[in-house]
């Protein structure tokens, strides 16, 4: 047991809590899922646009995607 002089079963901590976590040396590791999201945007010199302008076009993308994601699920 992670907690000194008590065992899961006598344990004050909630048992659905560690069913997503693993006791690894004496420590509790915590698992998380981790999404990434990004957006493109492409400058063209024969059609240039700002920085602002190509950051505002790549967070369009990123959403896009993100919305996308949250479809599937």
């Amino acid at each position: 047991s992670s907690l000194p002089g008590t065992s899961l079963k006598k344990s004050p901590v909630d048992h659905s809590f560690l069913a997503n976590h693993q006791s690894l040396g004496g420590r509790i590791v915590l698992f998380y899922k981790l999404g990434i999201s990004y957006g493109f945007s492409e400058f063209n010199p024969a059609e240039p646009l700002e920085i602002d302008q190509l950051i505002d076009i790549a967070d369009q993308d990123m959403y896009k995607m993100k919305q996308e994601i949250r479809n599937k699920y």
